[in-house]
């Protein structure tokens, strides 16, 4: 393998230059497969400048990250005052590439329109087979039938798309030629391949159990740090962040203050007495650089991510997409890396070029095409309880509201939708999470809203609750719906508790 790094031109970082083994990464095609995967899923048709995918995203956030640990190395490699604490051997050559490796491929598996796949549809395939069970049960089938369903629901329950993403990098290295001794060369062996993933699904030190945690040459001190570079569980300050928002809104035509160059420019590792490991620490005087990379998620989300039109059109897709389960069976191609590396945005019009005549695939076609025609699903009420609500079942919610009707509206013509917005960490303030150092290189005093500016939020979560109606041509109906959302609005904001 040339040992020549390779060069690609972003619109975010300009020149971006990768070691040869994430080029080889980067040229297969379960990575090449990202090209067809839209960052922001359904978001692209209400904004017109939201084509970017899945692909460049993972290329922008494996240059940062790659900055960000060079930079980490090279900083406490020069740091005389800690010779005798081992901070010159920190972080290996081999740790280095772990970090590139895993911000390279922490998105392999999103499925197809991004986050709509691993929340609408994991919830819509989950109430498939659990309907799948019930109508089994009715007719009385072979209990393997309801098994089937019953281990398919349980399994989809415990996925994310982190856990596709670890399958598919382990799915590269089996069936690329060469790739595993490349990997031998770099003395990649099984303990680093194992720590890629890890970083990939992000670990916390008081929440998860690892016991191949790296530790420093002694064996002493744990290297925590590592883990939150690309997906940081503890404050939610990481690359992948650093990249989308950046990339997002240069692409939705908004603005975001967050500057991440100098965050990376002004961390350093530091060890906590709480855990005993080796954490990330931001100086203190970054502490309102932060509040701004938390507001602008919440901008992204309340602007674009949650707007009302993209929740329609998600659920559109979604209804389509779930008519075709015994097709397609999504449910089993999510476990099965050949069939998911196919598995891509390229399904919304694989459906719609259909020769089949099945009820199913016409009634698919005609929701796809309604996306295409811009008759989309109808917003017809929207409230912000004062108190969180907690409502699983949204298909139930919805029979709620159609009975309220009498009648007039039936519930498959509803559906409800609980969005949420927040600054990260749901109602808390996520910078107290954040351990901070000082201008002498201390652990500085823990910061929140009121040391920075009493202008900052008080509260760092929202809930909106929304009723859409499908297939409702009626005005007289359309008014019906709205009154019975009101009703029931009004007997929920009665009932609430936190």
């Amino acid at each position: 393998m040339a040992e020549d790094k390779t060069g690609f031109n972003d619109p975010i970082h300009g020149y971006m230059e990768f070691d040869p083994l994430l080029v080889a990464i980067i040229h297969t095609p379960c990575f090449q497969r990202m090209k067809d995967i839209k960052q922001l899923g359904a978001s692209y048709w209400i904004f017109p400048g939201a084509s970017h995918n899945r692909f460049e995203h993972s290329l922008g956030t494996a240059h940062l990250a790659g900055m960000m640990i060079e930079r980490l190395k090279d900083v406490h490699k020069r740091d005389k005052k800690t010779t005798d604490r081992n901070h010159q051997h920190y972080i290996t050559d081999e740790e280095v590439l772990c970090v590139k490796i895993a911000a390279l491929c922490h998105d392999l598996g999103h499925g197809p329109f991004s986050h709509v796949f691993d929340t609408r549809m994991k919830t819509k395939l989950i109430e498939y087979h659990k309907n799948e069970i019930h109508r089994l049960s009715d007719e009385q089938c072979e209990d393997d039938d309801k098994n089937y369903h019953g281990a398919q629901a349980k399994k989809l329950n415990d996925w994310e798309h982190e856990d596709a993403s670890c399958a598919m990098f382990d799915h590269i290295l089996k069936t690329t030629d060469g790739l595993k001794d490349a990997f031998a060369e770099k003395k990649l062996g099984e303990k680093e391949q194992k720590l890629i993933k890890n970083i990939i699904k992000g670990k916390h030190p008081a929440e998860d159990d690892i016991t191949e945690v790296p530790t420093t040459l002694d064996g002493k001190l744990k290297k925590w740090f590592l883990f939150e570079i690309v997906a940081n569980k503890i404050y939610e300050v990481d690359c992948d962040k650093f990249d989308y928002f950046a990339r997002d809104c240069h692409n939705l035509g908004m603005k975001s203050n967050f500057d991440y160059l100098r965050y990376i420019n002004n961390i350093q590792i530091k060890l906590l007495d709480g855990d005993g490991g080796l954490h990330l620490c931001p100086r203190d005087k970054l502490v309102f650089n932060i509040y701004e990379l938390f507001h602008t998620r919440w901008s992204l989300h309340h602007r674009a991510y949650q707007h009302k039109t993209t929740k329609a059109v998600e659920e559109m897709i979604t209804d389509a997409l779930i008519l075709l389960e015994e097709k397609y069976k999504f449910s089993e191609a999510i476990f099965d890396m050949e069939k998911y590396s196919k598995l891509t945005d390229s399904i919304f019009y694989e459906i719609l070029r259909s020769n089949d005549t099945d009820e199913k695939t016409k009634k698919a076609q005609e929701i796809l095409e309604r996306i295409q025609r811009r008759k989309l699903y109808k917003l017809y009420g929207e409230f912000q309880p004062d108190k969180k609500l907690n409502i699983d079942d949204l298909e139930a919610a919805a029979e709620e509201i159609a009975k309220l009707s009498g009648g007039l509206v039936k519930a498959n013509e509803l559906f409800v939708s609980i969005v949420k917005i927040h600054f990260g960490k749901e109602d808390q303030d996520p910078v107290k999470s954040v351990i901070f150092y000082n201008k002498d290189g201390d652990i500085a005093d823990s910061r929140s809203g009121d040391d920075v500016s009493r202008m900052l939020p008080q509260k760092f979560s929202e809930q909106y609750v929304r009723l859409y109606g499908t297939d409702i041509d009626s005005d007289m109906k359309k008014e019906i719906a709205k009154e019975c959302f009101e009703k029931w609005n009004a007997k929920y904001k009665s009932n609430s508790d936190d």
